[in-house]
């Protein structure tokens, strides 16, 4: 930052450990004298102890408006026609947040396409589709369309985010 202005991206803070939070809270301190433009994101129930320095500015994002999230189902969708009612029930069921919106309708693409082989991927097809409740839900029938790899995802997800092929192997028993 003493050479050139420099950018500073923290995302998802909401999830932060008390060690890189206190981290995150001597660096802001020292912002104040650098050309350092820091961008933090975080879910509103976070409560950062930095709030009151006079350097900082909070802007609270609001969901994405109804036009909004067709719009950005229709560019996801990538040209591939899926029904309007479709598009209609992944907005209703989104209410606006784009990491939902994203996931539902990859799912639903995925869905589409992994049911083509046994059925007539044709819009009425499509329109008989279950669509997914919840990210929860969508993310459990992506794990569904795994087939056997499923249980291996399981396994690893216990172990948890970094791990060895050789540690996966002999936990799963492969």
């Amino acid at each position: 930052a003493a050479r050139s202005p420099v950018l500073l991206d923290i995302e998802d803070l909401h999830w932060i450990d008390p060690s890189s939070d206190e981290l995150v809270g001597i660096l802001i301190d020292r912002l104040r004298t650098l050309p350092v433009l820091a961008l933090l994101t975080a879910r509103t129930e976070f409560q950062a102890h930095w709030d009151a320095n006079t350097h900082l500015h909070s802007i609270a994002l609001a969901p994405l408006e109804r036009g909004e999230s067709i719009a950005m189902i229709g560019l996801l969708c990538e040209g591939k026609a899926i029904p309007a009612s479709m598009v209609d029930q992944i907005a209703d069921r989104t209410d606006g947040l784009p990491l939902f919106i994203e996931d539902l309708t990859r799912d639903v693409l995925e869905s589409a396409g992994a049911s083509a082989a046994d059925r007539d991927a044709t819009n009425a097809g499509l329109a008989a589709m279950t669509i997914p409740a919840t990210l929860n839900d969508s993310l459990m029938s992506r794990l569904d369309r795994l087939g056997s790899a499923k249980t291996v995802a399981e396994i690893a997800s216990v172990i948890g985010r970094e791990f060895s092929y050789e540690l996966l192997a002999r936990t799963a028993d492969m």
